[in-house]
């Protein structure tokens, strides 16, 4: 008996790695509900987004990655719906960016801070100095990502 998770993981593997990849950053917004450790880099201004996950097309599939404090949240939709629409299901009221982007090398210190936001910029391949998921808005909308 074939594993789906398999399959779809193989179908990822072959598509995460084109030069261009457009990805879906879905950012919650605050319910004043951080973890004491994440407060400390928190000012005033970045306290509008609490979270933010991502989403990819992978060949027909969906994928979702969802980073907690605890695990990375991992599931996908392997049917052709447009992904727009899949996220509207799984996160109402949210804010979502299309961002098409060439993975580059993403080390730095700031990645270093166990968060949604390093997951992101890890996992997207995105050279990006914030460390709040405002900060990480800011730089996909400065750099040509798109609120749908």
């Amino acid at each position: 008996m074939e594993n789906p998770n398999l399959e779809a993981a193989a179908i990822c593997q072959e598509s995460i790695y084109l030069p261009s990849k457009v990805w879906y950053l879905v950012f919650t917004p605050n319910r004043n509900r951080l973890p004491w450790w994440q407060k400390v880099f928190v000012s005033k201004h970045d306290n509008v987004f609490q979270h933010v996950s991502i989403v990819g097309p992978c060949g027909d599939s969906t994928i979702f990655l969802d980073p907690t404090p605890t695990h990375i949240d991992i599931s996908y939709v392997n049917e052709p719906y447009p992904v727009k629409e899949l996220i509207d299901i799984r996160y109402p009221y949210n804010t979502t960016v299309r961002f098409s982007h060439v993975p580059e090398t993403a080390r730095s210190l700031q990645n270093a801070i166990p968060s949604c936001v390093s997951f992101v910029k890890a996992t997207m391949g995105l050279r990006c100095r914030s460390v709040t998921p405002y900060g990480l808005f800011k730089h996909v909308i400065k750099n040509g990502g798109e609120v749908i």
